[in-house]
């Protein structure tokens, strides 16, 4: 067999592979489990209370705390070590009991993360696909348990307070709900949850679609809860430019805090082009 046919073959080779494997992607996950924070039996703040400052947990920053003069809610809202709510959470995790003072209204407390030196992640601007997930409690009365990203306002998702319903919130501060409690958010009885963002990046321009998916941890079983729904990613669609963990939540347990991101693998066309530099070194020395 000739140089020429030994090319031949390999570009063949790699043009079947490249057609098996250009639909997928490289993925890359980061979790942030609460283990960098500090906690105890008693329990710590996760941010200041009753105005307060400088005993921040592990980089987490109130909302309230920047809007008001005398903030004051949060102070049930705290990172314990032990306790676990189940097997489904380990370690470190967050957890809140009752509403803050301000809380009535909202029931929950919002809280965003920057990234820092003791836990970060990054999105590429070609990401293709962002995936999010959270383990949660939840029930048909508690409140708030939702997770995002955030640069200046990105999304976020998971349970509504109020609605027993599970949903996404875009850019433009519009909440998509489910209009049925779904996922086993029926009754009283407190469950495991898992939820599941996918964010479809391919699209051109700051309407993406996104999936949501929630497993029952509890019981068994997964639900959809919506697929390929509009979702406005507003002037913020660049995934590199998002930097914060979004975190709003009253009268839950949250773990877990996962984002992950898939990038093109390479595409057919480029592993042709290799194959024609090939073809063309080999013809050259001849």
């Amino acid at each position: 067999m000739t140089k020429n046919v030994y090319a031949q073959v390999i570009c063949s080779v790699l043009f079947v592979a490249s057609l098996a494997t250009s639909a997928g992607a490289q993925s890359t996950v980061f979790v942030y489990d609460w283990s960098t924070a500090n906690a105890s039996t008693a329990g710590t703040i996760l941010d200041n209370t009753l105005g307060v400052t400088g005993i921040e947990n592990d980089g987490w920053e109130r909302v309230a705390d920047f809007i008001s003069a005398t903030p004051q809610r949060g102070q049930d809202d705290i990172v314990r070590s032990v306790g676990q709510p189940d097997a489904f959470f380990s370690g470190n995790f967050f957890t809140t009991t009752l509403p803050g003072p301000q809380s009535l209204a909202f029931f929950d407390d919002r809280y965003l993360r920057k990234n820092d030196s003791a836990f970060s992640f990054s999105i590429p601007a070609n990401a293709t696909e962002v995936d999010l997930s959270f383990v949660l409690q939840a029930n048909a009365n508690l409140g708030t348990a939702r997770f995002g990203l955030e640069g200046i306002q990105v999304l976020n998702f998971g349970v509504f307070q109020g609605e027993g319903q599970w949903g996404v919130r875009s850019i433009d501060q519009v909440t998509i709900a489910t209009n049925v409690t779904g996922a086993a958010l029926l009754d009283q009885t407190t469950r495991t949850y898992k939820a599941n963002l996918t964010l479809d990046l391919t699209a051109p321009g700051p309407l993406k679609t996104v999936d949501l998916v929630v497993d029952n941890l509890t019981d068994g079983g997964s639900e959809v809860i919506f697929t390929d729904l509009p979702f406005n990613l507003g002037a913020n669609a660049d995934p590199s430019l998002w930097d914060e963990l979004s975190l709003r939540a009253g009268a839950t347990s949250i773990d877990n805090l996962t984002v992950a991101f898939s990038v093109p693998e390479p595409s057919a066309g480029l592993l042709m082009m290799l194959c024609g530099v090939l073809s063309l070194t080999r013809r050259s020395r001849h």
